[in-house]
């Protein structure tokens, strides 16, 4: 079951990643800048079978960023030891219009629990944060879509 929700979740944020050819007109309500994420990980972090998937870029040729500024495509599933750091931080490049962060985090103890603090930043700026604290074998996915709207 957790399986499938997964695969559900990381299917819909691949779609909803796509945008139209590169000849479609720019008329996009989506403004176009550097999406950063900065991704804090606490509690008993190491107790839990964590999967976390980013998808984002521009929608044409551009995707994700880690830190040592590797293009890792428009989605992108963490590895196993990727998912058990503290901390972690992944961007798009200055033409990005979104970011999709998907994370799954059980353990079979329910007397374990560890908290994902998810910070976003648009251009240099804080624009978002979430929390989510998972405890033993709770299935809830933290799901979160950003994107930054022409007014």
């Amino acid at each position: 079951m957790k399986k499938i929700l997964f695969f559900t979740m990381l299917a819909l944020s691949a779609i909803m990643s796509f945008s139209c050819s590169k000849d479609s007109d720019d008329s996009s309500n989506a403004k176009k800048g550097t999406n950063k994420m900065v991704i804090t990980q606490t509690g008993d972090i190491d107790d839990f079978t964590i999967s976390t998937t980013l998808t984002g870029g521009n929608g044409l040729n551009n995707g994700i960023f880690d830190e040592s500024g590797s293009d890792l495509g428009m989605t992108y599933k963490l590895s196993d030891s990727e998912n058990k750091r503290a901390t972690y931080t992944y961007q798009t490049a200055t033409d990005g219009v979104m970011m999709i962060f998907v994370q799954l985090a059980t353990c079979k103890d329910l007397s374990k629990s560890m908290t994902t603090n998810v910070k976003v930043y648009f251009n240099g700026t804080l624009v978002d944060e979430k929390d989510r604290t998972y405890t033993g074998e709770d299935t809830s996915p933290l799901n979160i879509t950003w994107s930054q709207v022409k007014e």
